[in-house]
């Protein structure tokens, strides 16, 4: 890819998040935009290894079990026995 074919795309981040990425930008003697497009480019990397190996439907999965069950909870059909285990509500 040239520079001419690159997009430039906009992203809103916290202040510290800025401050990290410059840090490591001076750090390592790149500007902040090189190491933003390294950042994401890395990540898009791992992202599709774990994409390919299955984790993240993994890690979906254990988020919406993780949900139902708090909201089991908040709805007061499920609770936290005295020994830790979950208990169904009757």
């Amino acid at each position: 890819m040239t520079e001419r074919d690159n997009k430039q795309y906009s992203v809103q981040l916290e202040p510290e998040i800025i401050a990290k990425i410059d840090y490591y930008a001076k750090e390592y003697g790149l500007t902040r935009s090189k190491l933003m497009r390294n950042l994401i480019i890395t990540g898009l990397d791992d992202m599709n290894i774990l994409h390919k190996a299955g984790v993240l439907k993994m890690i979906q999965f254990k988020d919406k079990v993780v949900m139902t069950i708090q909201n089991l909870i908040n709805d007061k059909k499920l609770y936290v026995g005295k020994n830790g285990n979950l208990k169904v509500k009757e």
